[in-house]
């Protein structure tokens, strides 16, 4: 229940900020999410976090700055409801993290989105408006396609620790700049390229450390 509340208050939050500020400063600090993960997996959930761990989010959020090129922000309040959305989402990972290690995947997936369902129900029904068919079918791959995100977030917790996961959150701006360019015809200037490779070279370091780390382990296992 506390996890889904996270979740559904920071999706909230999101969704009130986008009202307010311009997307590219609201995306450029929901980029400190991964940062409030890591940070909390350190202090509370006593995972450790070594330099390359640092350096790949620090790569991957350089990154990211590349791509969106925020302007300045003044402080406002949709900054804030930014922040704020940003580290619910932190929350709610952590959460998932505690979750898996009683429940199996499909059980953490399950109750996450039944009780996001409740949740949201009470503001749905205030500001209810029929969908339209197509409305319907947009809301049902929505759907679909994120409990499959879900279940991917969720195996991926079970089998490593939160701190090694951050950094490929940064990847989601190379999947939106190419669904960008797919769907709508959006396409990518030359600082799209040079922000992804910049994220991929963050996520690949840590990938790579992770594996050799991993390797030594496996062969005594063996």
């Amino acid at each position: 229940m506390l996890r889904a509340g996270c979740h559904v208050g920071g999706i909230s939050l999101w969704v009130w900020a986008l009202t307010l500020i311009p997307l590219a400063n609201a995306q450029a600090l929901n980029f400190t999410s991964p940062l409030f993960v890591v940070i909390g997996a350190v202090l509370f959930m006593g995972e450790k976090s070594d330099r390359r761990r640092w350096f790949a989010l620090a790569v991957g959020f350089a990154g990211a700055l590349i791509v969106v090129r925020p302007g300045f922000v003044e402080l406002s309040p949709g900054v804030f409801a930014v922040l704020g959305s940003a580290f619910l989402i932190a929350c709610s990972k952590m959460l998932t993290k505690l979750a898996i290690r009683d429940d199996s995947v499909f059980t953490t997936v399950l109750y996450f989105n039944l009780l996001m369902s409740v949740l949201s129900l009470l503001p749905t029904v205030l500001v209810w408006q029929m969908p339209t068919a197509e409305h319907l079918a947009l809301m049902l791959i929505c759907a679909i396609v994120g409990a499959l995100a879900h279940v991917g977030l969720t195996r991926a917790v079970l089998h490593a620790d939160l701190t090694t996961l951050q950094p490929f959150e940064f990847v989601a701006l190379l999947w939106a700049a190419g669904f960008g360019f797919v769907l709508f015809g959006e396409v990518p200037d030359i600082w799209i390229f040079i922000g992804g490779a910049v994220i991929v070279l963050g996520a690949t370091t840590v990938a790579r450390a992770e594996a050799k780390s991993r390797r030594p382990a496996a062969v005594v296992s063996e």
